[in-house]
């Protein structure tokens, strides 16, 4: 109850501020925290978009660091700029840490600088000493009383009270990270003979696995495992996985290829997200063949069967619906399945009375550029970082049963054209994401 909220209008730019915008952006914050108070940093790097500084206190509160990265990667130049101090704490000197030299500073009409150049993603660290002397060991007990405030303290027996799985098994989810092999693959190799019964060189290797210059000079990999999908996920749909969070999925151009049949990757992330459909039962093999971009190969995310029981009834939306550019006027109604023009589309459907007690889900595949529905006036959307083009969402709380509802599909911004292959409501008698969680202890 002490704080305050601050509300912030989004319109001042065609596009969100977390995806551009960085000069606007950057002075709405500056304008922001000016506005209450906050203490500007010391230092700012001039006119430059590619690098990044930080200001720390060293821990005996006797020196100012300083840390500037080029976060471009190798096909930027170098990056010429200059650290700018503000008025009145500028240093005598920076001490570079890694040259061990003294890095001296230039006072003109403008103010206080030190030129600085910086290779793409490379690092530099600098330290000088602090003008406020007088507060060190003021500043050294207050940061080292905050360290340990609130510390548990240490008892005999004590254990981690959540060990981390090795794999995890559910009801709905089936991971296949462990049991791997990897083959490195020279220039001249072919991998389709290294894959061939009695091929020698596999090593065994959790799918986490990379290889950088130090432990080999390799620049391809390949990696190659045998699953089995679950015999008990008979009555609904299985799909395949392999995907980082919200990165690149492989490290490096890779080719996936299951049951020796190439699998078209994910035009985002270059993995597979929730394609193709498996049989329960049903044994495969799955390959990766990966060439490194860089000096790192392999793979950062994971590879995943993904089960998706039957619903009970499902309540086709097929049929026509209005579309709108803004939410507000409305156009001339489309049909979907099919395309449409716009921000949104709705339309009404009235939800049998029967299916009161159960839980409702709206099922649609579709462009990821849709990303929700407003259910009789109610928002509801998808995590944000759009997983696969398949809608999946819980709307009981906002179904009107027996009655007519208004449903409503919504794109991340007005598109020419937003695709719907399918949309339903699917009626369940118990939500299908609840799992029971069996983890297996670390090895």
């Amino acid at each position: 109850g002490k704080g305050k909220v601050v509300h912030l209008g989004l319109k001042f730019c065609n596009v969100p501020i977390w995806w551009g915008g960085t000069q606007i952006t950057k002075k709405l914050f500056n304008d922001l925290f000016h506005s209450f108070g906050v203490k500007q940093l010391p230092a700012t790097v001039w006119d430059s978009k590619e690098v990044i500084l930080r200001h720390y206190v060293s821990n005996n509160g006797l020196a100012d660091v300083w840390v500037a990265w080029n976060q471009t990667d190798e096909t930027v130049e170098t990056v010429e700029t200059t650290i700018d101090f503000a008025a009145g704490v500028a240093p005598a000197f920076l001490h570079d840490i890694v040259t061990e030299q003294d890095q001296q500073l230039t006072t003109d009409s403008e103010g206080t600088f030190m030129p600085l150049s910086l290779q793409p993603r490379q690092t530099r660290m600098f330290v000088s000493p602090r003008s406020e002397y007088v507060n060190a060991a003021a500043d050294w007990f207050k940061l080292q009383r905050g360290w340990w405030r609130g510390g548990m303290p240490a008892k005999a027996g004590m254990k981690n009270q959540r060990p981390i799985p090795d794999s995890i098994t559910s009801a709905t989810v089936k991971e296949i990270n462990t049991g791997w092999q990897r083959h490195l693959v020279g220039e001249t190799d072919d991998p389709a003979a290294l894959l061939a019964d009695g091929a020698e060189g596999w090593s065994a290797v959790d799918l986490r696995s990379y290889l950088i210059p130090e432990e080999v000079q390799v620049k391809r990999i390949l990696l190659r495992n045998t699953f089995t999908v679950p015999t008990e996920w008979s009555n609904g749909e299985i799909r395949l996985w392999i995907s980082s969070w919200n990165s690149d999925t492989f490290v490096g151009e890779a080719e996936v290829k299951l049951d020796g049949v190439a699998v078209n990757p994910d035009e985002h992330t270059g993995g597979v997200r929730g394609s193709p459909l498996l049989e329960a039962g049903s044994k495969h093999s799955l390959t990766f063949l990966v060439d490194a971009r860089n000096d790192v190969v392999g793979i950062r995310g994971s590879v995943w069967l993904a089960y998706r029981p039957a619903p009970a009834e499902s309540l086709d939306l097929s049929g026509s619906w209005l579309p709108s550019v803004d939410g507000l006027e409305r156009e001339n109604a489309v049909v979907l399945p099919g395309e449409f023009a716009g921000m949104m589309a709705k339309r009404t459907v009235t939800v049998p009375a029967s299916w009161q007690g159960s839980k409702v889900y709206l099922r649609m595949e579709s462009s990821q550029n849709l990303i929700g529905t407003i259910v009789n006036g109610h928002w509801v959307r998808r995590h944000h970082h759009m997983l696969g083009n398949i809608t999946f969402l819980n709307i009981t709380p906002w179904i009107k049963f027996g009655q007519e509802n208004e449903i409503e599909i919504s794109a991340l911004r007005s598109a020419k054209k937003n695709t719907v292959a399918m949309i339903r409501l699917d009626r369940y008698e118990q939500p299908p994401e609840n799992v029971n969680i069996k983890t297996v202890e670390p090895r």
